[in-house]
């Protein structure tokens, strides 16, 4: 299924398959996924899509709130990897996902190898900002730590020769740093992390899956707006 059908199971708006995965590691990488999705139609100049644009942040919240369990002793007490609570989308953010699945083709994204350096920065400078922001719980900054070390060690064994889905990793790294984001009581190490690398190499990332968007064929660039 492409991202956005994953995120329609999620939420229950379908039928979830047999055996679904609803880890925070594959929810999290398939709402980036399904988001990317969404910006390549828009760069494409795929027409009404603004109003789907809008939703997309209380999709994002909702899907943090699935893994979160308030009734504790304050919000952070019920963090956990695994989904705690079913969310229900509104009829708006239901169609966002169903207009991105129906539009949007299921494509990998690729990275060159010349930009391996500047996705090893990324990772080191990821790394900073999660020891130096300790408001965050320690179970949220173990999570984030520990994709980290997994990207860390995709981009090792790539270097050595071994071929791995890339994107997996760190789309899964994307989507818990918008957690920590959203969620931090420090918003200037998050702030500092985007404005020194995260926003360009992210962009570098989606502009790389527009292109592979164009090259699937003319029948895609003329989907009816």
């Amino acid at each position: 299924m492409n991202p956005a059908e994953y995120m329609l199971q999620f939420f229950k708006i379908e039928e979830r398959d047999d055996g679904f995965d609803d880890g925070i590691s594959t929810s999290f990488s398939r709402m980036h996924d399904a988001e990317t999705c969404l910006d390549n139609l828009i760069k494409m100049n795929v027409r009404r899509l603004g109003t789907t644009k809008s939703v997309m942040p209380q999709i994002w919240q909702k899907l943090w709130e699935s893994y979160t369990n308030p009734s504790g002793t304050g919000y952070w007490a019920g963090f956990s990897t695994s989904q705690q609570r079913d969310v229900p989308l509104d009829a708006a953010e239901a169609q966002a996902l169903e207009i991105i699945a129906d539009k949007s083709p299921s494509l990998p994204i690729s990275i060159a190898e010349e930009e391996r350096k500047t996705i090893s920065e990324f990772l080191d400078e990821a790394l900073k900002a999660v020891r130096e922001d300790d408001s965050l719980p320690t179970s949220l900054r173990v999570y984030v730590l520990d994709l980290i070390s997994e990207a860390r060690r995709n981009l090792d064994e790539y270097a050595a020769g071994k071929e791995f889905d890339l994107k997996v990793s760190l789309q899964a790294l994307f989507g818990v740093l918008y957690m920590a984001e959203s969620q931090t009581g420090k918003p200037t190490v998050w702030e500092n992390l985007k404005s020194k690398i995260a926003k360009p190499f992210i962009s570098a990332l989606l502009s790389e899956g527009a292109r592979q968007l164009v090259a699937s064929g003319a029948s895609f660039l003329q989907l009816p707006g």
